[in-house]
């Protein structure tokens, strides 16, 4: 029998274990930048980890550990014409751009202070980039993106995080706009094809998604920080992302929602569970709840709420269920059904749950409606 809460507790502790380790081990403590997603179009390889010395230029990493893949050529950096402004009133962001010893594309994001390409670290202080750091290097593509990703630097403050899309599509490359939190915003493109955006925020907070449009009409879309189990909170907060949780034995099976950027004392939701035959789902089953604050010891009845309070609706459907749907005063909502035939739903908490329907399409065509909690039984343990 395996106890839900207690096994999340473990593995938030463990892996604020192993993020403290790492940062030990890379001497980050003066830089914002101790992570990132960079989605490399065609690349070879990632870069080395870039180590920060108090008071001197950011050193790369030597290049019997990069590679020659890795390693730009010397003197062949240069930094694109486009600077964006940064969302805080910091330095404008940039892109370099160089050529590595195997003739591959490579690109470095940056700020640019006085003319020098570089960083500005949580004690406010810019330090330059060596000529040979690069993000990461791929091979160059005609009519296409060659280098396209985001990177995403750490703050104290969540305010003072920053996801910078970025990268390199060649001269046929003739526009380039970044959907955020629902606003599109244009991104300028230089005559050899690079661009650069600065957001506020984690990707998956925002919803990040890039559209590059080429000379010949076709344009290519790519996400950074969506994906169908990652939902965007409607004010803004953190995102969020669904649980699956079973017993031993076939029954009960429960849905919990959580944000999807873990940390520590984060809020977890009460546990939606029905019966369910693991082999093969049928029927459904949901909670429709505001959520606030909760005291005292967690369980999975009653969850463990912290922050904002939230009006939600989470659950699972099986297989005879085509589709989910939720209509209330803001109008109807399409539910994508992710892997496991769960589904989530946030809401402000000032909607009122009860105003809430749940539409379900079964397969054979019918709709099902049904409002406030569906089909639920408690998440007793076998045993």
């Amino acid at each position: 029998m395996r106890d839900f809460v207690s096994g999340l507790e473990r593995d938030l502790v463990a892996a604020a274990a192993r993020r403290s380790a790492r940062a030990r081990g890379r001497s980050l403590r003066t830089l914002p930048l101790v992570a990132a997603i960079f989605v490399l179009v065609g690349a070879s390889a990632a870069a080395g980890t870039l180590t920060v010395l108090r008071g001197s230029p950011i050193p790369a990493p030597r290049e019997e550990n990069a590679g020659p893949s890795q390693t730009p050529v010397p003197g062949s950096s240069r930094i694109a014409p486009m600077r964006a402004a940064d969302p805080g009133g910091g330095p404008p962001w940039a892109l370099r751009v160089a050529r590595s010893r195997t003739g591959l594309v490579c690109s470095t994001v940056g700020q640019v202070v006085d003319g020098e390409f570089g960083l500005v670290g949580l004690d406010g202080r810019f330090r330059e980039f060596s000529e040979r750091s690069v993000d990461g290097c791929g091979r160059t593509r005609r009519n296409t993106v060659s280098l396209a990703g985001e990177r995403v630097l750490y703050a104290r403050r969540a305010a003072d995080v920053r996801t910078v899309v970025n990268g390199f599509a060649g001269p046929t490359l003739r526009a380039a706009e970044v959907e955020a939190g629902g606003t599109k915003h244009p991104v300028p493109v230089s005559a050899d094809g690079e661009f650069v955006h600065a957001l506020r925020g984690y990707p998956e907070d925002v919803g990040v998604r890039l559209r590059l449009r080429f000379a010949d009409g076709h344009v290519e879309n790519y996400p950074f920080g969506t994906d169908a189990q990652v939902i965007v909170d409607p004010l803004g907060g953190p995102a969020w992302k669904t649980q699956g949780a079973q017993f031993d034995g076939a029954e009960p099976v429960c849905v919990t929602f959580q944000p999807a950027r873990e940390r520590r004392n984060m809020p977890v939701s009460p546990a939606a569970c029905g019966i369910a035959d693991v082999r093969r789902p049928r029927g459904y089953w949901f909670a429709v709840r505001r959520l606030t604050r909760t005291r005292g010891a967690t369980t999975l009845e009653r969850g463990r709420w912290v922050g904002p309070p939230r009006t939600a609706v989470w659950g699972s459907v099986g297989e005879d269920v085509r589709g989910v749907a939720v209509a209330g005063p803001g109008g109807r909502r399409e539910l994508t059904i992710i892997p496991g035939r769960r589904f989530l739903a946030i809401f402000p908490a000032s909607v009122d749950p009860s105003s809430l329907r749940v539409e379900l399409t079964m397969r054979d065509g019918r709709v099902r409606v049904e409002r406030g909690d569906t089909n639920l039984v408690p998440p007793t343990r076998s045993g």
